[in-house]
């Protein structure tokens, strides 16, 4: 990982996943602000400009999101008696301050103008940089990507130092990730309970569905039928643990333990302290749910192979970067089964990897599973819950390159439902 500024207050590294700065020695740059602060300011307008604008980006990126505005709103004022140059570098540097405040719209604003006034190639890569973080930020990746891709561009026309150009693919890559991640969870959304109505309608086949909704191709109906289904792969690989469990079921936290009780009731499941298990009855319910899923699959999607080789690669390097504890327990379960089987299997758990960075991303604000539907969709906190749920659902396709995961795409668009 590259280290910026090294040996300076302001030494950082850029995070690849969020693509802000972050200090490496955060307690001496928060120190050095506050001396700062309390400096007296250079009666030269240059040097004041160079000594505001050194404490407005040190300030950003302590946090100080005050301070950094507040100096850096001067120091464009005093850059803009220099060239056009300086007074640019200025307006960015105070523009990524409205960013960091998720001032974003006013943020691109200034950054737009900005790139109308950059003069050079250069220059209008710079803008273009720091225009595509701010549209990553604010979650846009398509204008992100097309922001970093102008700049990687305008980087190499240039000549510009290979770091340069290198950040602008790293940030690139990010948003094509982060864009894959969205793509992927609309074939995923699709496909999943496309293949549980299919599954279904294979179950009812010749036979008319009971008051619950299933046909009497299964002999003995278990209460809470759809617990048990959402169960299936854990409960044939062993006990399910319970965290496993609150977290597949973590929107219905008020119903899940009724409905593991009343299983543990009717002799569908067993439960220990920390667990619970499948009965003999779960496990041929779960055969003859197997039987159908199998017959339902392979007649709508065929062999699907290298599709299933490319899932089984992804879901497998992607363990332990979800967030949560559900998808590293589904991505562990792989039936031997049809390649159809198998695939919506991969696809069940490459959905619940998004469900657990989305978890992992209204718990990070401080929202519940309750109080994170109360709030609106276009609530600031809201967007920065979604956003931060790409980048986090991005890390299952970060090792494939851009082309493997457009092709992972396609391949998902083309099954049907």
């Amino acid at each position: 990982m590259t280290t910026y500024l090294a040996g300076t207050t302001r030494e950082h590294v850029i995070d690849t996943e969020t693509l802000r700065e972050v200090p490496t020695r955060p307690a001496e740059l928060a120190a050095w602000v506050a001396r700062m602060c309390q400096a007296d300011m250079p009666a030269d307008p240059v040097a004041e400009r160079l000594h505001r604008t050194e404490l407005g980006v040190a300030a950003r990126l302590a946090g100080e999101l005050g301070i950094a505005e507040r100096e850096l709103r001067r120091a464009a004022e005093l850059a803009a008696a220099e060239s056009p140059a300086v007074a640019l570098r200025t307006r960015l540097r105070l523009a990524q301050v409205h960013q960091w405040q998720g001032r974003f719209a006013k943020a691109a604003a200034e950054f737009a103008e900005c790139g109308t006034a950059a003069a050079t190639p250069a220059d209008r890569a710079l803008t273009h940089q720091y225009a595509g973080r701010c549209d990553y930020d604010a979650g846009d990746f398509d204008q992100a990507a097309g922001h970093f891709q102008a700049a990687l561009r305008l980087w190499l026309a240039s000549g510009a130092e290979p770091s340069q150009a290198e950040s602008s693919r790293v940030a690139l890559d990010a948003a094509d990730a982060c864009r894959t991640a969205i793509v992927v969870a609309a074939e995923l959304d699709r496909l999943v309970p496309g293949g549980h109505r299919r599954i279904r309608d294979e179950l009812w086949a010749g036979d008319p569905p009971g008051q619950d909704g299933w046909g009497k191709a299964l002999s003995s109906r278990p209460p809470h039928f759809g617990v048990l289904l959402e169960l299936r792969g854990p409960l044939r690989s062993g006990p399910v643990p319970l965290d496993v469990v609150a977290g597949l079921f973590r929107y219905y936290a008020q119903h899940i333990e009724t409905a593991v009780a009343e299983l543990v009731a009717a002799g569908w499941l067993l439960r220990s302290a920390n667990a619970v298990a499948a009965t003999p009855n779960t496990m041929a319910m779960l055969d003859t749910h197997l039987a159908a899923a199998e017959r339902a699959l392979d007649l709508a999607w065929g062999w699907p192979a290298d599709l299933l080789d490319r899932l089984v690669t992804v879901v497998g390097g992607a363990v332990g970067t979800s967030g949560g504890p559900v998808f590293d327990t589904l991505a562990t379960v792989d039936p031997p089964s049809t390649a159809a089987v198998r695939l919506f299997e991969r696809c069940n758990a490459l959905r619940h990897h998004r469900a657990d960075a989305h978890a992992a991303a209204w718990r990070a604000v401080g929202l519940t599973a309750t109080s994170v539907a109360e709030v609106p969709a276009t609530d600031p906190v809201r967007l920065a819950v979604e956003t931060a749920t790409n980048r986090i659902a991005s890390r299952a396709f970060r090792p494939l390159s851009t082309v493997e995961r457009a092709e992972l795409a396609a391949l998902l668009r083309q099954l049907p439902v």
